[in-house]
């Protein structure tokens, strides 16, 4: 029997258990620690009922259990080529439990369905922290598409902003290529992607999305998924200075201490949370010597309210040193009716000039 009263390949308990393994992935856990992670989403949980059905799926090479120390650590078997099918069946599950406990999102991801069928660039869609967003009656989609191309990417923009337009659900919407979802899991940088893939159902091509996981494992790249959430607004100040000195911009004053790493579109979104201009002309900074991923900021804008400030700084930035990146995130903005906030073009021109070399 399938959980939640379903029917399928596998039992209740083998779907609980490949579930909570598969938010995990990166992140090694016990079989007591797995227990425990099942009893906290699913209510409940027995580690000997968990014991003897990890068994079962390591007989059915779905599960590889590995000593470190006295733990036995339970991991997916990316080597077997069949686990993408039986991920597959998870995320199918995951979809319908999640479709019968919020009906009013059928209608959403039935015009996904139909709207999708024209896009053959689209490789997959996966919905983001889905029970938390019906909550506050939004929608956030992680968007992959094949590769880097504007043109694609607008389309797909366009795409969603149609969709936007006729429904009743608050719609955000991150587009990204394979291989830049790839980067971000493999980073050694706390990102805002490795934690939005440990709560996720893939709601669109799902073999697509676990055959490009399978695919980075067997080619030797260790990715990981993040359940521990990132407070922007609490960030420490080391933390802030270290991470901005790494990206290409010391401040004056004390001796910076190694923090912790946060990518950069922590650091600018975090910064711009904040109501300190001088850390606002340095995001500035930020963005034009690095070039951070501008669909994610824009999506963080959307999600953290800071969309009128980051446009200000990215129509500024781009009055002085214009870039198509600059013009496209700037049209995105405007497309969803943002106007921006007014920033201090002389202070951001003046840094510029002396952080940012010019190039030609």
């Amino acid at each position: 029997m399938w959980a939640k009263g379903g029917r399928g390949l596998i039992s209740g308990t083998e779907f609980k258990i490949i579930d909570t393994i598969s938010r995990e992935i990166g992140n090694p856990i016990s079989i007591r620690g797995l227990t425990t992670e099942i009893k906290r989403e699913f209510g409940s949980a027995h580690y000997p009922n968990i014991y003897n059905a990890l068994l079962g799926l390591k007989d059915k090479n779905i599960i590889q259990i590995e000593k470190q120390g006295n733990a036995s650590i339970p991991l997916l078997n990316f080597s077997n080529y069949l686990l993408p099918d039986m991920l597959i069946e998870i995320e199918l599950q995951k979809k319908h439990n999640f479709l019968q406990k919020w009906p009013e999102a059928q209608f959403l991801l039935s015009n996904l369905d139909q709207a999708l069928s024209a896009l053959s660039f689209i490789r997959s869609i996966l919905l983001i922290e889905p029970e938390r967003n019906m909550r506050l009656n939004r929608a956030e989609l992680l968007i992959l598409i094949d590769q880097e191309n504007l043109a694609d990417r607008q389309k797909a923009r366009s795409m969603i902003n149609e969709l936007r337009r006729h429904s009743n659900i608050r719609m955000e919407d991150l587009i990204l290529s394979q291989g830049k979802l790839i980067d971000f899991l493999k980073s050694s940088e706390k990102n805002p992607i490795k934690e939005m893939l440990s709560d996720k159902i893939a709601i669109y091509l799902p073999q697509s999305f676990w055959n490009l996981i399978r695919n980075a494992y067997i080619h030797g790249t260790r990715i990981r998924f993040d359940n521990e959430r990132t407070n922007l607004s609490k960030i420490k100040e080391n933390d802030l200075a270290y991470n901005l000195a790494k990206f290409g911009y010391k401040e004056l004053g004390p001796e910076i201490r190694p923090g912790k790493d946060y990518s950069m579109e922590y650091i600018i979104s975090s910064i711009l949370m904040g109501d300190d201009p001088r850390r606002a002309a340095a995001a500035s900074i930020l963005i034009s010597k690095n070039r951070p991923s501008f669909e994610l900021l824009k999506f963080l804008s959307m999600r953290h309210g800071f969309a009128e400030k980051l446009l200000g700084l990215l129509e500024a930035i781009n009055d002085i040193s214009p870039a198509p990146e600059f013009s496209d995130a700037i049209s995105a903005f405007k497309e969803r009716g943002i106007n921006p906030s007014s920033v201090d073009d002389g202070q951001i021109r003046n840094l510029m000039e002396l952080y940012v070399p010019r190039t030609g």
